[in-house]
C-alpha cells in the first residue's frame, strides 16, 4: 500500500524518489501529511501505480536474493576480488 510518512529517519532511503512508492513528508508538517493521505485516498490511478511500485521495490528485499548478495560479497572478499 502506498504511504505518506514522516521523513524523520532512515526510511526516506527506502522510498526514494519521492512520489514513486509513496510520499516523504518532513516532520511536523501535518498539513502536507493530510494532503497526501487525501490524495492517495481520492486518486485510485495514483494509488494503484504506487502500489505496484511498492510491490516491485519489496522484491529487492527477498530473503533468497539478499542471501545470494551476501554470499557473493563474502566470496569476493575471501578471493580478494572485491572492488568498492
Amino acid at each position: 500500500v502506498p504511504i505518506a510518512l514522516d521523513w524523520s529517519g532512515g526510511e526516506r532511503y527506502q522510498i526514494t524518489p519521492n512520489g514513486l512508492n509513496g510520499f516523504l513528508i518532513r516532520p511536523v508538517n501535518k498539513d502536507m501529511l493530510v494532503q497526501k493521505v487525501r490524495l492517495l485516498m481520492s486518486d485510485e490511478t495514483l494509488r494503484n501505480k504506487m502500489m505496484q511500485n511498492v510491490i516491485e521495490k519489496a522484491k529487492e528485499y527477498d530473503m533468497e536474493k539478499q542471501c545470494r548478495n551476501w554470499e557473493a560479497l563474502f566470496a569476493s572478499l575471501i578471493s580478494g576480488e572485491y572492488s568498492h
